[in-house]
C-alpha cells in the first residue's frame, strides 16, 4: 500500500515528429519512438547507481485459461540462455558488474529489473536487450523451468496467507484477477515451447513495452544507446487489449476452507473501482487508517482492547480493471463471531461519523515520510515511473501524493458508504481442521449474516563524514550525515540478547529480552499504550525491534523535523518504561500464539530446530522469543531486574544516520539520555565449543516441500576469516550463476530456492545451506550439495569466481548504502562485535584484500564433510503432484 509522488512541473516539445516530455525540473525525459517503444528517464547523480526498468504490457490478466502462468514462466525463461550467451551467463556478467537483477510478473504487465553502478550502465543496458529480444527457449531448459516453477507454486501454498489470497482473488473477481499468476500445476505442466513462443511473439514488442532509466545516467547519451538498440526493433500490429468493465461478482460471496494448520485466517474484500479513479487516494487513507499503525482503528479496538487477534491487517489490491479492498486477520481461538462483529461494527462508525481529524493527520505525516524515505533509491523511483506509465502516464505518480495530502474527513466518509457495504463483500475463512467442531456451524453465509449485519443503534465512541563521541554518561554516538531526503535513521544497540540468557538459570527465562522490548513499547510511568501507540505515530516514526545473538535494540525512523520530539519519546521508553501487569500478560499471550503457530511457518520451525541442534547447550542455540514454558514462567520482578540490568549508558550505542548535525544530534541525545545511568560493564565469554560429530536430525510436517538445512561451524564477525567467508558465501550461492545454484537447481533442476549464510556473531556461528525441494528428491538434493562441496575442497575456487563474487559484493555494498537504516544498524552493529565502526567504510578494501589462499585456508578448516549439521524437515508422506 506504498504509492510514490514527487511535484513535477511538465513542458511538452517537438523533436523530429517524435513526441518528447522534459520535466526539467526533475530531470525526468519522455519520449515514444517511432516504433511504439515509450522511454522514460530521470537523472539523479547523487550516487553512483542506475536503474534499468523494463516494463511489458501483459500479465496474469490477459492469459487464455489454458494458458495460465504463462507470463510467469516466460518472465523465468528471459534469464536461460540467448544466442549470445548460455544459461548462466547473464547473471554471471551482472554480477560480475557488481549489480543485480530480478523480474516480476504482475496481473497487469511483466517487469525486469537491473541496478548496477552507473558505470557499467552501457554494458547492462545491452545485456537486457539480448535478454529480453534474443531468448532461446530452449526445450531442455524448459523442462528445468517448468520444475522450478512447480516447486514455488507447492511452496507457496504451504503459506497460508498465499493459499488465502489465492481463494478470496477466485471468489471476488470474474476474470482478469481472479487466478493466480504462477498458473495451477495442471496447465503449467502442459505449457510448451510453441505455446511460450507464441505468447511472447504477441505480447514482446516495441509498442508493449515501456523502458524506464533512473540515476546516474546522461540523457542524451541514454537515449541514443537505446535507439541503438531497442529503438531498431521493427513495429508490429499488436492485439489491443479492451478495458471491460464488471469483472468483479457482486453480491455477498463466502467460502470456508480447512487445513493442517495452526492459526485461523480470515480475509475481507470490498469491491472497490480502477487504480485510475479518483477515488483511491481516499480508499488508501483510509486502509491506513483503519490499520496501518499501533494506534490505528482496528489494532487498538480489535487486537489490544478485545484481545481478539493476533494480527489484523488492511491493503487495496487495484489494477487497470478494477480491484479490491482488503482486511485481513489472524484471529484466536473461538473468537471468529466476535472478529466478524467487531470489524462490521467499526466499519459502521466511520460511515455514520467519520474518523478523528488528528489520525488524518496523522497518516498524511507518515505519506510526507514515506515520500523522502522511498526517494533514497533510484530503483524505487523507476519501479513507480513505470508503474504509472503503464496504467496511463508516469505524471500521474506525481499527482497522486498531491491528492492524498488534500483527501479530507468528508472524502473518507463518502468512500466508506459507497463502498464497504454488505452487497459488495467477499469473505474467506481458513481454520485448522483440528477445530474442525468449533467451525462446521459457520460453513455457509447465512450462518454469519447476524455478524456482519450492524444495527442502527450506534454511538460514537558534515555530508558523509562519519564522527564519533563517546558522552559523559559513557554512551557511545555515532553519527553521519547525509542529506539528499529529509528521513533520520536512529539505530538503539544494547549489548546483551540472547547469550546473555544462558547466564539466567541456563536458560530458565528465555525470550525475556524479547518479551521486554515488547511490553516497553505498550507504556511508560508518563503514558499509557494507547497514548504512546498515538504519539509514535503523531510523529510519522517507525519503529522496529532487533534483537541479536549478542544484543537487542530498535532501528528507528522519521523526518529530521522531528528529531527532537523522536529522541525525547525513545528517552522516555528505555528510562521510564512502565512494565504494567495487563500489559505483560497481553504481550506473553501474543508470543506464546506466535510459538504455537511456528510450524505455519516450515522455513522458521526449521532454523530454531536446526539452532537447537547446532549449538547444543550453547545460548546462541535459544529461539528468541523463548518457548511456551520459559515465557510464561517469566514474572514482572525479572523482567524490570532484567531492564536495570542491561539497558544502561555504558551498555548502549545509538548509531545516527541522515539529515541532522553532528552538534545537533550530540545536544538532542545528552539532553534526553543523559539521565540514563551507568551499570556494571557486560561482558560474557562464553565460546561455541560443540561436540566434533556428525549430526542429524530429521523430524515431520504436513507441507508439501522438505526443507533442509546443512551445516558447519563459522566464524566470529570480528576474526580474520570474516571477509574471506563473505567471498566465499557469494562464490556458493551469490547469485544465479553461484555454484549451489548452478549445480543444484540450474543443472539437476531439483529445488526453486537454495543458498548459502553464515551468522555474524561475536562467538562463533554456524555456516549453513538451506534449500527447499520435491520430497522425493531429497537424497538427491543432498547428495548434490555434498558434491558441490566435495569439488570445492578438492579444488578450490578459481580466480574468476573469486574476481565475480568481489564485484558483485561490492556493487551490492554500493546499493546498500543508499538505506540510511541499513547504514545506521551497520555503523553500530560493526562497532558492537568489535570490528570497529569505521571497519564499515573500509568493506569493500577488506574484501578486495581476500586472496586464493585466504579463501582455501577457510575451505579447509571450516567446511569438515565428516562432522557436520543436517536437520531435514519433511512431510509426513508424499503427496501426489
Amino acid at each position: 500500500m506504498k504509492f510514490l509522488k514527487i511535484f513535477l512541473l511538465l513542458s511538452l516539445l517537438i523533436k523530429g515528429g517524435i513526441m518528447a516530455q522534459m520535466a526539467r525540473e526533475n530531470n525526468i525525459y519522455k519520449e515514444k519512438f517511432d516504433n511504439g517503444l515509450t522511454v522514460i528517464i530521470h537523472e539523479n547523480h547523487l550516487i553512483p547507481v542506475c536503474a534499468l526498468n523494463f516494463w511489458v504490457k501483459t500479465g496474469a490478466a490477459y492469459e487464455r485459461d489454458d494458458e495460465k502462468g504463462i507470463s510467469h514462466f516466460i518472465e523465468h525463461m528471459m534469464f536461460k540462455g540467448t544466442e549470445k550467451r548460455k544459461v548462466g551467463q547473464i547473471d554471471k556478467e551482472i554480477k560480475a558488474l557488481g549489480g543485480y537483477n530480478n523480474a516480476f510478473t504482475s496481473y497487469d504487465a511483466t517487469n525486469y529489473v537491473l541496478v548496477l553502478p552507473s558505470e557499467h550502465f552501457e554494458k547492462g543496458l545491452e545485456i537486457q536487450y539480448d535478454a529480453i529480444t534474443g531468448s532461446i527457449f530452449d526445450k531442455d531448459e524448459i523442462e528445468k523451468e517448468r520444475e522450478v516453477i512447480l516447486n514455488e507454486l507447492y511452496m507457496g501454498l504451504d503459506r497460508p496467507y498465499t493459499f488465502l489470497w489465492q481463494k478470496l482473488t477466485n471468489l471476488v473477481f470474474k476474470g482478469y484477477y481472479n487466478e493466480p499468476i504462477i498458473g495451477h500445476p495442471e496447465i503449467v505442466k502442459k505449457i510448451d515451447r510453441e505455446k511460450l513462443l507464441n505468447y511472447y511473439k504477441k505480447f514482446y514488442a516495441p509498442e508493449k513495452l515501456v523502458i524506464v532509466i533512473t540515476g546516474d545516467v546522461e540523457t542524451k547519451k541514454t537515449v541514443e544507446l537505446i535507439k541503438e538498440t531497442f529503438g531498431k526493433l521493427s513495429k508490429k500490429d499488436v492485439e489491443k487489449i479492451s478495458k471491460e468493465e464488471n469483472k468483479i461478482n457482486s453480491g455477498l460471496k463466502y467460502n470456508v476452507f480447512s487445513g493442517k494448520i495452526d492459526g485461523r485466517y480470515l480475509a475481507i474484500s470490498f469491491n472497490i473501482p480502477d487504480a485510475l479513479s479518483e477515488e483511491m487516494p481516499s480508499l488508501e487513507i483510509l486502509a491506513r487508517i483503519l490499520a496501518s499503525s499501533e494506534s490505528s482503528i482496528f489494532i487498538q479496538k480489535i487486537k489490544e482492547k478485545k484481545q481478539l487477534v493476533d494480527n489484523i491487517d488492511t491493503d487495496i489490491f487495484v489494477g487497470k480493471h478494477g480491484g479490491i479492498f482488503v482486511i485481513t486477520s489472524l484471529f484466536r481461538e473461538k473468537k471468529y463471531e466476535e472478529v466478524l462483529k467487531e470489524i462490521f461494527s467499526e466499519l459502521e462508525k466511520i460511515k455514520k461519523f467519520g474518523i478523528r481529524q488528528e489520525d488524518l493527520d496523522k497518516v498524511k505525516i507518515d505519506i510526507i515520510t514515506e515520500e523522502a524515505k522511498e526517494n533514497m533509491k533510484v530503483e524505487n523511483i523507476a519501479l513507480n515511473l513505470g508503474y504509472y506509465e503503464i496504467l496511463k502516464d508516469y505524471s500521474l505518480y506525481y499527482e497522486y501524493y498531491d491528492k492524498l495530502k488534500r483527501v479530507t474527513v468528508n472524502d473518507i466518509i463518502k468512500v466508506a458508504k459507497k463502498y464497504l457495504d454488505l452487497q459488495n463483500t467477499g469473505i474467506v475463512l481458513y481454520y485448522p481442521e483440528k477445530e474442525k467442531d468449533y467451525f462446521k456451524k459457520f460453513k455457509k453465509s447465512e450462518n454469519i449474516r447476524d455478524f456482519i449485519t450492524v444495527n442502527d443503534e450506534i454511538k460514537e465512541s558534515p555530508v558523509n563524514k562519519v564522527n564519533s563521541k563517546k558522552l559523559d554518561n559513557g554512551i557511545l554516538l555515532i553519527h553521519k550525515k547525509l542529506n539528499n531526503t529529509r528521513i533520520v535513521a536512529v539505530d538503539i544497540i544494547f549489548k546483551g540478547g540472547i547469550i546473555y540468557e544462558g547466564g539466567e538459570a541456563q536458560g530458565y527465562y528465555k525470550g525475556i529480552t524479547n518479551l521486554m522490548l515488547d511490553v516497553m513499547l505498550k507504556g511508560t510511568k508518563k503514558k499509557n499504550a494507547s497514548e504512546l501507540a498515538k504519539a509514535i505515530d503523531a510523529l510519522g516514526m517507525s519503529i522496529e525491534k532487533n534483537i541479536r545473538k549478542d544484543c537487542f535494540g530498535w532501528g528507528i525512523e522519521f523526518i529530521n523535523s522531528n528529531f527532537e520530539q523522536a529522541m525525547e519519546l525513545i528517552s522516555d521508553i528505555i528510562l521510564n518504561p512502565a512494565f504494567e501487569l495487563s500489559e505483560i500478560k497481553k504481550e506473553k499471550q501474543d508470543i506464546i500464539n506466535s510459538i504455537e503457530r511456528i510450524k505455519d511457518s516450515p522455513e522458521i520451525y526449521l532454523s530454531k530446530i536446526y539452532n537447537e541442534e547446532f549449538f547444543e547447550w550453547h545460548p546462541y542455540g535459544f529461539y528468541i522469543p523463548g518457548d511456551i514454558e520459559s515465557v510464561n514462567r517469566i514474572p514482572s520482578k525479572k523482567i524490570k531486574e532484567w531492564h536495570l540490568k542491561y539497558m544502561t549508558a555504558n551498555n548502549l550505542i545509538i548509531s545516527v544516520v541522515g539529515n541532522i548535525d553532528f552538534e545537533k544530534a550530540i545536544e538532542v541525545i545528552e539532553t534526553n539520555f543523559g539521565k540514563l545511568q551507568q551499570g556494571k560493564v557486560i561482558q560474557v565469554k562464553l565460546p561455541v565449543k560443540i561436540t566434533k560429530r556428525k549430526k542429524i536430525r530429521e523430524e515431520t510436517l504436513d507441507k508439501n516441500q522438505t526443507h533442509i538445512l546443512f551445516g558447519f561451524l563459522g566464524p566470529k564477525m570480528a576474526s580474520p576469516d570474516y571477509f574471506a567467508f563473505r567471498v566465499l558465501d557469494t562464490i556458493l550461492s551469490g547469485g544465479m550463476d553461484s555454484r549451489l545454484f548452478s549445480e543444484v537447481r540450474d543443472k539437476k533442476n531439483l529445488c526453486y530456492t537454495i543458498f548459502s549464510t553464515f551468522d555474524r556473531n561475536i562467538e562463533n556461528g554456524s555456516f549453513k545451506i538451506y534449500t527447499s525441494t520435491d520430497p522425493a528428491k531429497e537424497k538427491e538434493v543432498i547428495d548434490e550439495i555434498l558434491k558441490v562441496l566435495k569439488d570445492l575442497k578438492k579444488n578450490g575456487v578459481t580466480k574468476e569466481e573469486i574476481i565475480s563474487a568481489k564485484n558483485f559484493i561490492s556493487g551490492m555494498y554500493k546499493l546498500g548504502m543508499q538505506d540510511y537504516a541499513a547504514q545506521a544498524d551497520s555503523y553500530g552493529f560493526y562497532e558492537l562485535v568489535g570490528l570497529g565502526f569505521k571497519k564499515v567504510n573500509e568493506f569493500i578494501d577488506e574484501i578486495m584484500k581476500v586472496t586464493k589462499e585466504d579463501l582455501e585456508d577457510i575451505i579447509d578448516r571450516y567446511i569438515d564433510l565428516e562432522n557436520y549439521c543436517l536437520v531435514i524437515l519433511r512431510p509426513e508422506k508424499k503427496k501426489e503432484r
